[in-house]
């Protein structure tokens, strides 16, 4: 069994190779340097290779990050260290390590061991040599925050929750009506069966991820749309930092001030996540979703094509109070 300075050190050379340079500064004397590593404010943990890897290695700023102690990390299956729905994300993450040797500027959502979330941000993951089972993973961060609530905030009439399976036939009624998906996409087209509804709700819930996601909206306990706050993308394909909000209601909800109401919401989340603005793009024949921007107090930018690829027109609500 490989101690654990022999761990330490693995994971010291193997950062030192794949990163190109020190995690630590070391002294050369390998029980000194595995002592620093010990005592490092920046989280540092270890899994080995197995088919169900297992934390070899953790320290104590990842033992204090995850509400634990190190001899309850050291052996714990690390896919828990997420939650169930963010481990398949987690996994990619780590694949790309694995083929790559390092992934740099990792986010991703995780869990402490008393089920409270939090967001990692500017992680390094890194392929560990020497270790049990074969090349092992490690990683390390120095900068996470609370994860936002799981959905917007209610309001006086409206919650927000997840989609689900069990809501494809809402989902299927809802957006195969051409009133409800003309509007919607690139490539306006409808929902045709409960298999393609089943297939949307789980890409849906797969871009539910920190401050984003697509979330049902329920009135009276009953699903009558979609609040959406998500990145936004250029028609161009370039990074962007712009993030969308948008509502798609029933039309059986419409005319009660729903769209405002859960636009609203969406503001108040983007707002408390430190978002500086959000953008709403419509398509220039959509009245009812151009009012809602207009009551939202959102700017009218005009057409445009910056954005998916259509002429769309654009509204910018600033959250910080500037112009």
């Amino acid at each position: 069994m490989i101690d654990d300075v022999a761990i330490a050190m693995a994971i010291l050379d193997s950062h030192r190779d794949r990163v190109g340079e020190d995690l630590v500064g070391r002294t050369g004397d390998p029980r000194s340097d595995a002592l620093l590593l010990r005592d490092s404010e920046a989280v540092v943990l270890c899994h080995d290779g197995s088919d169900d890897p297992r934390f070899v290695y953790a320290n104590g700023a990842a033992a204090i990050r995850w509400s634990t102690d190190v001899a309850h990390l050291i052996g714990l299956p690390s896919r828990l260290s997420a939650a169930e729905e963010h481990r398949g994300e987690r996994a990619g993450a780590l694949a790309t390590a694995l083929t790559s040797g390092v992934h740099r500027g990792y986010r991703g959502e995780r869990q402490a061991l008393d089920g409270t979330s939090f967001e990692v941000d500017g992680a390094t993951l890194w392929t560990v040599d020497g270790l049990p089972d074969g090349p092992g993973q490690a990683a390390t961060f120095t900068r996470s925050t609370p994860a936002p609530p799981d959905s917007p905030p209610a309001t006086s009439r409206l919650s927000f929750r997840r989609w689900n399976a069990a809501d494809a036939a809402v989902v299927l009624d809802m957006y195969s009506r051409p009133e409800v998906y003309r509007f919607l996409g690139a490539k306006p087209s409808p929902i045709p069966d409960l298999d393609q509804a089943r297939q949307r709700i789980d890409a849906w819930t797969a871009r539910c991820r920190g401050l984003t996601g697509l979330w049902a909206i329920e009135h009276g306990g009953t699903p009558v749309g979609t609040a959406l706050l998500v990145p936004l993308p250029r028609s161009d394909g370039a990074a962007t930092s712009a993030v969308e909000i948008g509502w798609h209601l029933h039309p059986d909800a419409w005319g009660m001030g729903l769209a405002t109401e859960a636009a609203l919401a969406l503001v108040e989340r983007a707002r408390r996540g430190g978002l500086h603005e959000v953008h709403a793009v419509v398509y220039p024949d959509n009245v009812r979703s151009r009012a809602v921007c207009a009551r939202l107090g959102m700017s009218d930018m005009g057409p445009t094509g910056e954005w998916y690829g259509v002429e769309v027109v654009d509204h910018v609500l600033r959250l910080d109070g500037r112009a």
